[in-house]
């Protein structure tokens, strides 16, 4: 009998040791996302674009598709977002790793397009500094990939309207 309740108490004892990490982190996570919420302002796609200086309706539409993909990455309402919010502040306070970061842009991009992306030309603007996190803004991030966007079009013998 004793063997049986040691056994029980090893299970439930790895268990808590293999679980609790887990649940600490999402409580933290919980926590980080609640700190950068607190005080913030709601932006609505039409000012977010508008901050961006972006006019064109393809362009406006990319934008807030790239800003509601990083927003469901982030965990956080896409109006939440702010053009100026740093990059790093994304990144490390809402705790995201930085190719879901770079996979939610590439695929809203890939979904609007439904060609190839264009993996050579991305790690090389990256590799001369210019890349999607060398934008120290959310705004210059977008611009990052409205631009590949439009080289993408470019580059493609797709007309895209």
């Amino acid at each position: 009998m004793t063997q049986w309740i040691y056994r029980i108490a090893m299970i439930v004892a790895l268990l808590a040791i293999l679980l609790l990490p887990t649940l600490i982190e999402k409580r933290r996570s919980k926590r980080r996302r609640g700190e950068f919420l607190r005080g913030r302002t709601p932006v609505s796609d039409d000012d977010f674009t508008r901050a961006l200086g972006l006019a064109n309706e393809v362009d406006c539409r990319l934008a807030s598709a790239i800003r509601r993909a990083v927003a469901l990455q982030l965990k956080v309402p896409a109006e939440m977002i702010h053009p100026t919010d740093a990059i790093q502040t994304l990144l490390f306070d809402l705790q995201c790793q930085v190719p879901d970061l770079m996979a939610a842009a590439q695929g809203v991009i890939a979904h609007e397009l439904s060609i190839p992306l264009d993996p050579v030309y991305e790690f090389a603007l990256s590799e001369n500094g210019r890349g999607p996190l060398d934008a120290a803004t959310f705004g210059g991030y977008v611009g990052f990939y409205i631009e590949y966007f439009h080289h993408l079009i470019r580059g493609s013998a797709v007309k895209y309207e």
